[in-house]
């Protein structure tokens, strides 16, 4: 972060498949470090949406759907929380 221009309240964090896992295991470990998760089929999902035709590479269509960076955006860190 330090060479780029990050706002330090919108910092998100996602991974597939196994990094779903990782997600989860990672904003537990670090609560207040991210604005919101996303974590794709890494079980424990809060908000579920199903892609037909994806079988295991539900990546793509997640990370096209602009629903999600949406979504993204209506999350702010609480200024000051964390590191």
């Amino acid at each position: 972060m330090s060479g780029y221009r990050v706002d330090q309240d919108r910092i998100y964090l996602t991974g597939i498949s196994m990094g779903g896992y990782g997600v989860w295991r990672t904003a537990i470990e670090y609560p207040d470090r991210f604005a919101a998760i996303a974590p794709v089929c890494g079980g424990g999902n809060v908000r579920f949406t199903v892609y037909p035709d994806g079988g295991h590479d539900s990546s793509t269509g997640t990370y096209n759907n602009p629903e999600l960076y949406r979504w993204f955006l209506q999350h702010r860190r609480h200024a000051g929380v964390g590191a």
